[in-house]
């Protein structure tokens, strides 16, 4: 397990702007997650619905980290 520290309100940013173009619908459970990867000193989180792309970039000092955050269920 690896254990990242990254500031709140950097993190809050990044997952609420991903979020907003993550898709909600459930036949496209390969788009309904957040992609995170911390590279470099740069954090990025990525969210998409097939039609919208956001990806958030900030600077952090994790080298290296990559995951995708599946959403939860409604």
């Amino acid at each position: 397990m690896t254990t990242i520290t990254i500031e709140t309100s950097k993190i809050h940013s990044a997952l609420t702007s991903a979020l907003l173009h993550a898709s909600k619908d459930d036949s496209r459970l390969h788009l309904k997650a957040v992609y995170i990867e911390c590279k470099a000193g740069t954090l990025a989180v990525v969210g998409t619905d097939g039609h919208r792309l956001s990806v958030y970039e900030t600077s952090t000092d994790t080298d290296i980290y990559a995951n995708g955050i599946p959403l939860s269920g409604d």
